[in-house]
């Protein structure tokens, strides 16, 4: 990998954090401003943009690594970005997007 290689994985992780963090951000601003019932679903899509994101981010590290690592501190840092995601994911998020595409479809509208 070169280093334009290098730079555009940790760009594209840099992005993958910033609209993580601003979506976790903006969701908790709706808790704050309504109640949590109210927010249920903006807590569900986040909970789902979340964990794809992290999947995202814990493959472009991982590929980011395997090129500019030693095999000894690749597998200690890939094991601390596994361990961190993990403590991050939601686990059912199959679950997660069927009850958000079933409040979109009864919804019949942009739900905001």
């Amino acid at each position: 990998m070169n280093e334009q290689e290098a730079l555009m994985r940790l760009a594209d992780i840099a992005i993958d954090l910033y609209a993580m963090e601003s979506a976790v951000l903006r969701t908790i601003k709706a808790i704050e401003s309504s109640n949590i019932k109210s927010a249920s679903l903006k807590i569900k899509l986040t909970e789902a943009l979340v964990t794809d994101t992290l999947l995202r981010v814990e493959m472009n590290a991982r590929k980011l690594l395997s090129s500019v690592a030693s095999e000894h501190t690749k597998t200690y840092i890939l094991n601390n970005i596994f361990n961190r995601c993990s403590e991050l994911s939601v686990e059912d998020t199959v679950g997660t997007k069927r009850e958000i595409a079933e409040a979109v479809n009864q919804a019949e509208d942009y739900i905001s």
